[in-house]
């Protein structure tokens, strides 16, 4: 990280905020994990607006077992989650040293993910016919779809809910496989292999394949989040669960 870089120790008494999933995702394949026993995200509604905005909490702090961590320690130094949200916020100003391809691989891994939901939709589309390839690679499997894309090999077809690419892809989704075996998200996955490209360059398969599954679980701490909703007034704030009936909150904020 850029030395120039510091960090309040004020600010690691709280847990760390992010509301990029992305961000969050790449942070808890680092094993940054989400506050599972406290409270993992918060959804907030702006009660003008009706605008959602998501918060996930990570700890500042990797366990000792992981793999990240254990680099760090060898070298007598230490990572701080913010210290990986300055990297994604902005990646050519910052590095975090040995794992900037891996940083990158996973804010590719999405970007790619992204653009074939836009395939799914019809909002891109493919020039190729995929009832008329021969010797393809094929797959059903959005995650897999999105680490073969980031391995920079083309789609060629989308056909019948199966994503279609060339041969060439089979070896990438054979490395894709091997990383979908091991455990991810729970502290103990080893995401130091290394799977390299014709050109020498190191893919990191592991990493983006461990950033798609977090994301899903993130995902999954979303959908049984109980929405508040926020009423300001300059500095004041007021939050109530949307659970709460609605007249009763009406009235509370008549009154606030």
């Amino acid at each position: 990280m850029n030395p120039n870089s510091t960090i309040d120790g004020s600010s690691l008494l709280a847990p760390y905020a992010s509301r990029n999933i992305r961000l969050s995702s790449a942070l808890w394949a680092m094993q940054f994990v989400p506050r599972i026993e406290s409270e993992p995200a918060t959804l907030v509604v702006d009660v003008k607006t009706q605008k959602p905005v998501v918060t996930f909490w990570h700890e500042h702090d990797m366990p000792p077992e992981a793999p990240v961590y254990k680099t760090f320690a060898a070298r007598k130094e230490t990572l701080k989650a913010r210290e990986v949200g300055l990297w994604w916020e902005e990646p050519g100003k910052y590095s975090v040293e040995g794992y900037d391809d891996a940083l990158a691989a996973m804010r590719r891994v999405h970007e790619c993910r992204e653009w074939l939901i836009g395939v799914i939709k019809g909002k891109f589309r493919t020039t190729g016919d995929g009832r008329k390839q021969t010797d393809s690679v094929t797959t059903d499997s959005l995650h897999v779809a999105s680490c073969i894309l980031a391995c920079d090999s083309p789609l060629i077809a989308f056909d019948r809910k199966t994503f279609v690419f060339g041969k060439k892809a089979g070896a990438i989704a054979g490395l894709i496989h091997d990383a979908s075996e091991s455990v991810v998200g729970e502290g103990n996955s080893d995401l130091q292999r290394k799977t390299f490209n014709q050109y020498g360059h190191d893919l990191c398969i592991d990493w983006m394949y461990a950033a798609l599954v977090c994301r899903d679980r993130l995902m999954g701490y979303v959908r049984q989040c109980i929405a508040q909703i926020e009423q300001r007034d300059g500095d004041r704030v007021l939050r109530l669960s949307s659970q709460m009936p609605k007249t009763l909150r009406r009235e509370f904020m008549r009154r606030w």
